[in-house]
């Protein structure tokens, strides 16, 4: 969380900080701001194109979080994953909508954590399909307690909702406009339920966190069948891969990087 320095601390009242300090705390935009959490929920997303249908979406609120939407401008949209809050959620769609004359087809998620699932009901209210894998509904139920009152006890702007359900739940794989989105599970990585998204046509991975380096919220991660994820992705055609966490776009010397950093965790452990 970003504190502002008490400037009235002095028995004079007046504690003045430097003219350097007092420009990097309230010049520098709060979404450029590295120290850790940040106590907003509206803050603006980036959001731009990034090859071919695919877009690229930054969420700065809470925790940074990375993910992607697919346009096509005929025949409409998918998105993967939906951020932290309906307020980001909002923004996606708006974007959305002003790229596209088609109809928003389907949210899909990549797991079942809050950033991946806070704003999903703007997108339940457009009547989308929501694709969830199968055990994701189950992971939700079980952990939305628990993840609701670790937000609300972390920051002062979270307010608790419900969790959406799912209306169409798929096991293994599935392909959304003709292909071009393909979605997998591999098995368990980040969270039992990962998904992988690959856009081939683009060439591009986006694995939610499953592809993230620090390893971040690794809470509920299957180190044990990360390796095997890992070996499956690589055997997809790609040579972009959106990270989940932190800098977004990277090579595929990536999953070596993953690879190498779940290694480490799984000695410590």
């Amino acid at each position: 969380m970003v504190r502002i320095p008490n400037l009235f601390r002095s028995k004079t009242g007046l504690r003045l900080l430097t003219g350097v300090a007092l420009l990097a705390c309230f010049c520098t935009p709060p979404w450029q701001r590295t120290n850790g959490f940040i106590d907003r929920n509206d803050l603006p997303l980036n959001i731009t194109p990034l090859r071919g249908g695919v877009w690229l979406i930054q969420d700065f609120n809470y925790y940074p979080t990375n993910q992607v939407m697919y346009i096509d401008p005929d025949e409409g949209a998918v998105f993967v994953d939906a951020t932290w809050t309906y307020k980001g959620a909002r923004q996606i769609l708006w974007k959305a909508a002003a790229n596209t004359r088609g109809d928003f087809l389907a949210v899909v998620l990549t797991g079942f954590p809050l950033f991946r699932t806070g704003g999903l009901d703007p997108f339940a209210t457009h009547r989308m399909a929501i694709l969830m894998q199968r055990q994701t509904p189950r992971l939700m139920r079980e952990n939305w307690d628990l993840m609701q009152d670790e937000m609300l006890r972390s920051f002062s702007s979270w307010r608790r909702f419900d969790p959406v359900p799912a209306t169409v739940l798929f096991d293994r794989s599935v392909g959304l406009l003709e292909d071009r989105v393909h979605l997998y599970h591999f098995g368990p990585a980040f969270t039992p339920d990962s998904v992988i998204v690959h856009f081939p046509q683009e060439r591009v991975i986006y694995a939610g966190s499953v592809l993230s380096d620090p390893p971040v919220f690794m809470d509920h991660a299957v180190l044990d069948g990360y390796d095997h994820v890992l070996d499956e992705i690589e055997k997809l055609d790609f040579d972009l891969i959106v990270s989940g966490h932190g800098e977004p776009l990277r090579d595929r010397t990536f999953v070596e990087t993953v690879r190498e950093r779940v290694r480490r965790l799984r000695t410590r452990g």
